[in-house]
C-alpha cells in the first residue's frame, strides 16, 4: 500500500511540475537604476544575472541610449577605475551581482531622462539563452 501512495503522490508531483511554468535557462533579475539628474546622459544599471546552464554574454542594448555596455569597477594604485567587460561567462548556479562599486550596466548616450518610478527597457544578448528583455524600475 505504501508503495502505491509514493508512486501516486511522485506521479501527481510530475504531472504538476509538467504543467507549471518553465524557466529560461538564464535571467536578469532586480535590475534597477539610481534616478539622474536632469540633462544626464549616462546611467548606471545594476541587478542579477543568473544561468541555470554556462552561458555567455555577448551585448547589451538599449532603445533610449546610442550603446549599452556592461562596466567593471577596480581599484588601481587608491584610484576607482572602471573598464568595459566585452565577454562575461556565466557559470551555471553562480549568479553575477551587477552593484554600485562593482560589475554594472552603463547606458551611454541616454536620450530622454527616466523619473524615479519610471521603467528603462534594457536587452541582454547570450550566447545560449538568445535575447533576455526586461525592464529596470529607476529609483
Amino acid at each position: 500500500m505504501l508503495n502505491r501512495r509514493a508512486l501516486l503522490f511522485a506521479a501527481a508531483l510530475l504531472t504538476l511540475t509538467a504543467c507549471g511554468q518553465t524557466q529560461p535557462p538564464t535571467v536578469v533579475v532586480n535590475a534597477w537604476s539610481p534616478a539622474a539628474p536632469p540633462g544626464a546622459t549616462v546611467v548606471a544599471v545594476y541587478g542579477e544575472i543568473s544561468a541555470r546552464q554556462d552561458d555567455v554574454l555577448l551585448r547589451i542594448a538599449a532603445p533610449s541610449a546610442t550603446s549599452a555596455e556592461l562596466h567593471e569597477t577596480s581599484e588601481e594604485n587608491g584610484m576607482m577605475k572602471m573598464r568595459p567587460v566585452t565577454r562575461l561567462e556565466l557559470k551555471a548556479g553562480t549568479p553575477v551581482q551587477l552593484a554600485p562599486g562593482g560589475m554594472h550596466v552603463m547606458l551611454m548616450g541616454m536620450q530622454e531622462a527616466f523619473a524615479p518610478g519610471a521603467q528603462i527597457p534594457i536587452t541582454f544578448e547570450f550566447e545560449q539563452a538568445g535575447e533576455v528583455s526586461v525592464m529596470a524600475q529607476v529609483k
